[in-house]
């Protein structure tokens, strides 16, 4: 077998193994790994395909069909993160700068305990609990109403009217942990890896009897309103008290990083001392002003950071470095390394990030070098010991391998000041992936285009460029082996069916260097033009909420390159774009809707853009502003709580008689 077989091995089974593991942590709640493990692995296999749009998002932060999905009333971001005091004195500079504010101005800043937990959001209106959710992919999570009941310090009620959405942290303590691992084990039943593992897996529980006799715990630290605002987010840690949620006493409020600091080192002498896992602190700026005015990149607040401990590290061996090209043409060095367990996982491989970074840690085949898991999670090489080498290491080469592969390559160095280095021109490697993409689920969605028909069509000289997928002639298929009629017409079927596809879907199918599927939906929203889009500035991309400046630059440099432009002007001659003001008819204007339970005939996204295209607005929580709830099989709590508020209810006949006929 070939290095490249080998490869396409490797990548086959890690993938079967992750699908193994998300089977049995979702459908059967037995997880074998934990967590992190389970997030070691995923990153693991990201790092081998290279490409980032062609990676896993994180499996593990799935809904389950054990549970009902449920979109979040407000995003759910995560934290960027800093691993040293250089490190947040750098972001404490680079947020006074994009704040306008002198550096030399002390900011306000509260540190709080990063508690190893499972992020829960909880709905309140009109002073009552209206649903429980995980965080799921920030988005949307898992709707667990009934087991959030079950934890015994979170307030069915509240004294606030407003429609308030609160953000804790689920944890159980080490002591649990220990006793319910006993019990498990006399029960021969499964036995918890970790208390994180076990607060997950409780919160999953089908029996929320169940939940209640495992004595979870809440802190919680941060609520979103549209009616209630504060100065400060001490203030708001405060009325979180009031209103009767635990919040975590052990945080600081300061304007000195030096005292941050001291703070941080004390709880990483002590963090093992205490009832509950940490793995670092979050800090937040006090001000709300500013931090509003400082808002979101795709991924986080600009106002917050992680400031993670320190991690497990262990010496290994570089064994060799591999060179993986993504679709966009970079090219990623990976270091494959003799295998060790780092924070009880199996680690082969680490990152390496970029070029720069192999000249900054004198980087040589056969290297033994210092590895950790990066914020607990990815391996990464982070010192060698050069006293170690022995004579027989190598020089890793990037130019070498460039020639022996006939590939022409260039650096490019970004905005942040990091070399790049990319295969320069046509690159067979880089058009299939680019191609495979495209028509995937995650791009186009063109139903029997798998990855092997794609390639065989770009190898039959039948596809170059996306566009060629609508130019495709079922004659010209059938003459490949294996092609029989009825396959041949349901992949031309699939491609006429792919010829009409909303804006944000085309965004991120055409596999713009760090435009996924959020970023694409966001961009989508502010111009809903292909026209307006291509003659935005990078100003007005870069305002749009949500969207960093990096992907705001990508966005702008392929949208003004000359060979992308073709490409584009190409495959509008052959697709329609689905636009806001494509609307059907407004017949459902200025309408809000809701969507419970299951259709025979509809999926709830096929039902979210008729109603759209008619002018509705489709939310995932019943509220005064509900104008009525669309119901089909199962429909659960939703049901009665239109009941309870006297909100209509429509079932999918009298919707399609009033609307679709």
């Amino acid at each position: 077998m070939n290095q490249k077989d080998t490869k396409k091995d490797m990548i086959q089974k890690m993938r079967q193994e992750i699908e193994r593991h998300n089977k049995l942590y979702h459908d059967q709640d037995a997880p074998e790994i934990s967590d992190t493990a389970y997030d070691s692995l995923v990153e693991r296999y990201n790092h081998m395909v290279a490409s980032e749009e062609e990676q896993f998002s994180s499996i593990g932060a799935s809904s389950s069909r054990n549970f009902e999905k449920v979109d979040h009333r407000y995003r759910q971001w995560s934290f960027d993160n800093v691993f040293s005091f250089q490190e947040l004195v750098a972001w404490d500079k680079k947020l006074k700068r994009r704040a306008g504010i002198d550096i030399r101005t002390a900011l306000e800043y509260v540190c709080e305990l990063k508690i190893d937990g499972l992020k829960v959001i909880v709905d309140y209106e009109h002073g009552k609990l209206l649903y429980g959710a995980t965080r799921g992919d920030g988005v949307q999570g898992e709707k667990i109403t009934d087991n959030i009941k079950a934890i015994n310090d979170i307030p069915h009620t509240i004294s606030d009217p407003e429609y308030i959405s609160c953000i804790g942290e689920a944890w159980i303590s080490k002591e649990e942990f220990i006793v319910i691992n006993k019990k498990q084990k006399l029960k021969n039943e499964k036995i918890y890896a970790n208390p994180r593992n076990l607060a997950a897996g409780t919160l999953r529980q089908i029996d929320s009897d169940k939940v209640k006799k495992r004595n979870l715990t809440t802190y919680f630290y941060d609520l979103n309103s549209d009616s209630k605002s504060f100065d400060y987010h001490i203030d708001e840690l405060n009325f979180l008290k009031k209103q009767g949620f635990n919040v975590n006493n052990d945080y600081l409020v300061t304007s000195s990083l030096d005292e941050i600091q001291s703070w941080y080192e004390s709880w990483v002498e002590k963090r093992s001392d205490q009832p509950y896992g940490i793995d670092g602190m979050v800090i937040k700026l006090n001000d709300k002003k500013i931090a509003q005015q400082l808002g979101y990149t795709a991924k986080g607040p600009r106002y917050a950071i992680a400031y993670k401990f320190p991690a497990e590290s262990v010496t290994t061996r570089v064994t060799s470095v591999r060179f993986q090209i993504g679709r966009t043409g970079v090219v990623t060095p990976v270091a494959n390394v003799e295998p060790v367990r780092v924070d009880g996982s199996l680690v082969q491989r680490a990152t390496l990030h970029n070029f720069d970074e192999i000249e900054r840690l004198g980087l040589q085949v056969g290297d033994t070098v210092i590895l950790e898991k990066a914020g607990d999670i990815i391996p990464k090489i982070t010192a060698v010991l050069k006293e170690l080498r022995d004579g027989s290491e190598k020089p890793i080469d990037v130019e070498a391998w460039a020639l022996e592969n006939d590939y022409t390559i260039h650096t490019q160095t970004s905005e942040n000041g990091v070399s790049h280095v990319y295969i320069k021109g046509d690159n067979v490697i880089q058009k299939k992936r680019q191609l495979i993409f495209f028509a995937s689920k995650n791009g186009m969605d063109i139903e029997g285009l798998g990855k092997k028909i794609v390639e065989l069509f770009y190898d039959q000289g039948f596809i170059t460029e996306p566009a060629d997928f609508y130019t495709l002639k079922a004659e010209e298929i059938k003459k490949l082996p294996g092609f029989e009629e009825k396959s041949v017409n349901n992949i031309i079927s699939a491609i006429n069916r792919a010829k009409r596809r909303p804006f944000h879907v085309i965004l991120r199918a055409l596999g713009i260097r760090h435009v996924g599927g959020e970023a694409a939906v966001l961009i989508a929203q502010a111009f809903t033009t292909v026209d307006e889009l291509m003659n935005a500035t990078l100003k007005e991309i870069a305002a749009i909420h949500g969207i960093g400046e990096k992907t705001a630059r990508s966005l702008y440099d392929y949208l003004h390159n000359d060979a992308t432009q073709k490409i584009i002007t190409h495959l509008l001659t052959h697709i329609q774009l689905e636009q806001k003001d494509e609307t059907i008819d407004t017949s459902l204007d200025d309408t809000t809707v809701v969507i419970t339970g299951s259709f025979e005939n509809f999926s709830r996204d096929e039902l979210k853009e008729i109603i759209s295209r008619r002018g509705g607005k489709v939310t995932s929580s019943i509220s005064s502003k509900t104008s009525f709830v669309l119901a089909g099989n199962k429909a659960g709590s939703k049901l009665v709580k239109a009941r309870e508020l006297d909100i209509p209810i429509m079932d999918i006949q009298n919707f399609t008689n009033t609307y679709l006929s």
